[in-house]
């Protein structure tokens, strides 16, 4: 089994000219989450809960009587609400800075040494979905993750938009499942990183023109 990477450059064809996309010259990376974007991510949540000393509890699995399940409870931390940490706007505000510095760093890696001509312009990318499957849908049903995400083409010269797509986005998964997806999830780079490198191969081909 193998991971898989998918960049899907759905939607319609970029409407630059062969001369307009030769001469792009793309100085500005502008990533944003949109209000209501859906970010489904647990390591993003583990994160930030770890970041404040609170650790996500264990499944109950050994019965109350057992004084071995009582003495490891005392090893873990009890003064944390790891539910409401998670959920927290401060958790929200975590994961959205990280996803923005992944998805800008893949851009600034892959596209923009790409597109160096004499126009300067601005790529807008407006995050609406980020989903990362669990450990357990992968497992038993495997599964995909995936980013979405509005592109935007700004010549900075005119402040117009000169192309854009709403369609694009990127996938990484493992459709078969099975507990070896784990071991291949476990050896991989953070889903998250994998998809914003997914999207910015996206973004590179359609704006030069590809589909």
């Amino acid at each position: 089994m193998v991971a898989t990477l998918a960049a899907c450059a759905t939607g319609p064809k970029n409407p630059m000219t062969a001369q307009q996309i030769e001469a792009i010259d793309i100085d500005v990376v502008d990533v944003t989450i949109l209000p209501g974007t859906l970010i489904s991510w647990g390591a993003g949540e583990d994160a930030y809960a770890e970041s404040k000393g609170c650790e996500k509890p264990e499944p109950e699995t050994a019965t109350s009587g057992d004084p071995y399940n009582t003495a490891a409870g005392e090893n873990k931390p009890q003064d944390c609400d790891y539910d409401a940490l998670v959920n927290s706007p401060e958790a929200r505000k975590f994961m959205e800075d990280r996803v923005v510095a992944m998805v800008t760093d893949a851009f600034q890696k892959q596209v923009q040494p790409v597109f160096q001509g004499t126009a300067p312009a601005k790529v807008e990318v407006n995050v609406i979905e980020v989903r990362v499957i669990s450990g357990g849908q992968s497992v038993f049903v495997g599964g995909s993750h995936m980013l979405r995400a509005t592109l935007n083409v700004v010549d900075l010269a005119s402040g117009k938009t000169i192309a854009t797509n709403p369609e694009l986005f990127s996938i990484a998964g493992y459709g078969p499942g099975g507990f070896l997806s784990l071991i291949v999830e476990a050896a991989s780079n953070d889903p998250v990183e994998r998809l914003s490198v997914g999207y910015a191969e996206a973004a590179k081909n359609w704006i030069g023109g590809g589909r």
